[in-house]
């Protein structure tokens, strides 16, 4: 028992071939970027970085207090 027994479906070649380019040249991509692109891991950054003392606090969890943080470092 097949379903075309009960439903035919008549899909145009031009969109049936239209697709299936699409889809090949889709997937020669996905290919073709995964032999590609290879992981590149810096063991040193090659820009500095400034860290600044801004007294913001995090889920508000440490002091609002601007004197008393520059004070404590």
């Amino acid at each position: 028992m097949t379903v075309s027994r009960f439903i035919n479906i008549n899909i145009p070649k031009l969109i049936s071939k239209i697709f299936w380019i699409g889809f090949g040249i889709l997937f020669l991509g996905f290919i073709y970027l995964s032999n590609d692109l290879d992981d590149q891991y810096k063991i040193k950054r090659d820009f500095e970085v400034q860290i600044f003392e801004s007294g913001i606090t995090i889920f508000g969890i440490q002091t609002t207090d601007r004197e008393k943080f520059q004070n404590e470092n």
